[in-house]
């Protein structure tokens, strides 16, 4: 999460403990899951690092997503070499994504401009790294159908990873567009049943593990998002430049690339599937009772 602050708040940056507790433990309550942890576990020493810089929140949100062009750029050519370039670009894009967000906690510089930036960067890097890798892959495949299917699945495995990313908060922006101004829409729902089970507070409480036995269908699907992730198909792509480099094959990248492309798919049409049944609803009426919560409190004081 990048910053577009004016002030910043100046202090003596702390050991590695200590900053980890000061930038993670939030982050951490809300989703604990390893891969998750890991990756947190890794970006703190380049937060440290940059830290020591005169970089703000906002400069290093740039700068992931600048990695992010780059990575894209580099992952469409040719040489596998430039290939491998590009995968290593996308895993600094990783890291400095969670250090921007670590910065702005320490400093406590905050801005939804930078929030903006930070979600332009993410629609950048996953459009890129499925773009890039269809176009690397299409250099050598020979023309006709099996071109056309590489770059489809690029193009389709793109378009569903930037919409499930914005379709997942789509309650919040039909809320602030629609239900603001037009509180007859905000609906009626009935609590409980397995709808509950699926809803987006139900995920966010699976990883949490809240509750001695998570439901299955939560599970299940909390792991589907998991393993779409983009940080998992950043391994994936690196770990296939790496092999085109070292055997001349690009086998594992084609399979990266329709597997990845075909759970991308999956993974919106069950999102369409679930906002369009339980979430949209349950969201709306949940942002509603939450500013109608807010509104009471201020009216009594």
């Amino acid at each position: 999460m990048g910053t577009l602050s004016v002030t910043s708040t100046r202090q003596p940056v702390r050991d590695i403990a200590t900053l980890r507790t000061i930038c993670h433990a939030d982050k951490i309550a809300q989703n604990s899951s390893p891969w998750y942890v890991l990756q947190r576990r890794v970006s703190i020493y380049l937060t440290w690092l940059l830290l020591h810089t005169g970089l703000e929140a906002n400069h290093v949100t740039l700068i992931s997503v600048g990695l992010a062009l780059l990575g894209g750029v580099l992952l469409a050519m040719r040489p596998a070499e430039l290939a491998l370039a590009g995968a290593l670009a996308f895993v600094a894009h990783q890291l400095f994504d969670k250090a921007d967000g670590d910065i702005a906690r320490f400093r406590k510089t905050y801005s939804i401009v930078g929030i903006y930036l930070d979600e332009l960067g993410h629609a950048v890097a996953f459009a890129g790294i499925f773009v890039g890798l269809g176009l690397h892959i299409a250099w050598r495949t020979p023309g006709g159908g099996a071109l056309v299917a590489v770059l489809l699945t690029s193009t389709l495995g793109a378009l569903a990873m930037v919409l499930s990313r914005q379709h997942k908060s789509v309650g919040f922006l039909l809320y602030a567009q629609n239900v603001l101004t037009h509180p007859e829409l905000v609906p009626r729902i009935r609590a409980g049943g397995w709808r509950s089970a699926i809803t987006r507070d139900a995920v966010h409480d699976s990883r949490r593990s809240v509750g001695a036995t998570r439901d299955l269908i939560v599970r299940v699907g909390d792991l589907a998002l998991q393993l779409s992730d983009f940080s998992v198909l950043v391994v994936l792509v690196l770990v296939g430049t790496i092999l085109e480099v070292a055997m001349g094959s690009n086998a594992f990248l084609i399979g990266v690339q329709f597997g990845e492309a075909a759970l991308q798919g999956l993974v919106f049409v069950t999102v369409v599937a679930v906002n369009a049944t339980v979430n949209v609803e349950s969201e709306v009426a949940r942002l509603d009772a939450l500013v109608k919560g807010r509104d009471n409190l201020e009216a009594s004081r």
